[in-house]
Order: C-alpha cells, then structure tokens, then sequence
C-alpha cells in the first residue's frame, strides 16, 4: 500500500544553496543591531568571516550560558503537544515562546528593572492577543471553562483569512518544513537582539588618545569622541582608514558600558 505523504518542498540541495547567503544576513542583523546603538550608517556595515565568527561566538556563549534557564520553556511546549488538554494548546505555547524569548532577553541585554518590566508586559500582551480577547467574550455563555478555551482553540483551527497570503503558502510545506521555515525567520531578529544587547552590555574598548573605536569594517576604523566621566559618546562619527605609512597606537580600556549623546 502507498502512502500519500506530503511532498518535501525544502531537501539538502537547497538548503546548502541559501546557507551561506543566509549566514551572511544573519550576520549583518547582528552588526545592524550593535551599529544602531551607536547611530552607526548602516552603508558602513560589511560582513566578513571576523564578524561571522564574532556573531557565532556571542550566540553560542549566550545559549550555553542559558541552556538551563531556556529549559524552562520545555515543559509548556510539550503541555502545547497534549491531546487530552488542547483547550490548553494556546495558553501553553504562546508563554512557552514567552519564556524562552525572555530568558534569551535577559541575558542578551543587561539586567534592570525596566528590561523585566517590558518582558512581562510583552507577555501580558500577547497573551491577551491569543486567548484573552476571545475568552471575554464568552464569559456570557453558559459554559465551563475548559469548553470555553476549547471553542476559541476550535476557531482557530477552523477560521481562514481569505486575505493571509504567508498562512496560504505555508500550508503547502510539511510540518517539519513549516517548523523550519518560522525558524529561519526569527533567528534574523534573535540576531539582531544579540548585537543591539552586545553593544550596551560591552564595558571594554580600544582607543586612540581620546577617540573610542566603535567598530572595524575592512580598513576603516568607525571612532567618536567620548567622555570618560559621563560615559557619553558623541554623535559625530570619526572614520581612520588603516595605512601601512602611518601606524595608529591602540590602547584597550575598561570604560565601563557607554550612551550616545541625545
């Protein structure tokens, strides 16, 4: 007897075609977000191996580092797989995502009050988004709870947005391709996190005389003046190009974590 299983759209062929492209943009998400930090043109920005290798660096020691902390979305992401309580499904796996962004949040960026207050009000949101708004208006029927939350999860597996092109053509992937498919679209973003989180957190530059090196793509230094009393950096970029002629004298500093002037 044949099967009729759903055809792979996505093989090894064209994924070893889109990985190093994709690598390279990844990469320049990483750069974006540290440069917009500093109000760095994003024209300066150019990929190269050193970055890649930075951006892989900076990944992997955040996700080591919090492997044990993400852990803790795993029991809400199998509770979002179980049949016998899919009235749960939503609420389970929109704070399964909650959990996991927030932890890889939380160590991407550095630590403050305000940081944990947008988490949790992000949280909130979508959570409201998702089940909350639905459920208020069933509170009228006469129904229980579990009934409740299992009609709105019902309407989400039968309604269809005539106008929803991207949910269209992801119904023509298998699931483990659509799986794949959100996950190459949030790794762009998690990057971008990552470099903008990179930015604020580092405390330790290079300088030339009063000048702090920001950044170094191919042979231009991207520099700007700084105060080392208020950790304010200037909003005038200075761009060194690299000549063999005249060799620039680096000296590594801890400064401590730096602001852009307003």
């Amino acid at each position: 007897m044949i099967e009729n299983k759903p055809k792979k759209i996505i093989d090894l062929t064209f994924f070893l075609t889109i990985i190093p492209a994709y690598i390279y943009f990844v990469s320049f998400e990483y750069e974006l977000g540290y440069c917009d930090h500093f109000k760095i043109p994003k024209y300066l920005i150019e990929p190269s191996l050193t970055t890649i290798l930075i951006f892989a660096t900076t990944v992997l020691g955040i996700l080591f580092s919090s492997i044990k902390l993400l852990g803790l979305s795993l029991p809400l992401f199998k509770a979002a797989k179980n049949e016998d309580k899919s009235h749960l499904r939503s609420i389970n796996f929109i704070n399964g995502i909650c959990v996991f962004g927030t932890v890889l949040i939380i160590y991407a960026y550095p630590v403050s009050l305000n940081l944990i207050l947008i988490c949790l009000v992000v949280t909130l949101i979508l959570n409201l988004l998702v089940w909350g708004l639905p459920f208020l208006f069933l509170l009228r029927k006469k129904k229980s709870l579990k009934e409740k939350l299992q009609t709105i999860e019902d309407e989400y597996d039968s309604s269809e947005d005539k106008l929803d092109l991207f949910g269209h053509l992801i119904k023509r992937f298998n699931q483990e391709e659509r799986g794949f498919i959100i996950l190459i679209i949030i790794i762009p973003f998690i990057a971008y996190l990552f470099g903008n989180g990179e930015a604020m957190k580092q405390d330790e530059f290079q300088t030339i005389s009063n000048t702090i090196i920001l950044k170094k793509y191919n042979e231009i230094f991207v520099c700007a003046k700084f105060n080392k009393k208020t950790k304010i950096v200037s909003d005038t970029l200075i761009l060194i190009k690299l000549s063999d002629k005249e060799p620039i004298v680096l000296k590594t500093e801890k400064i401590g974590t730096l602001e852009l002037k307003k």
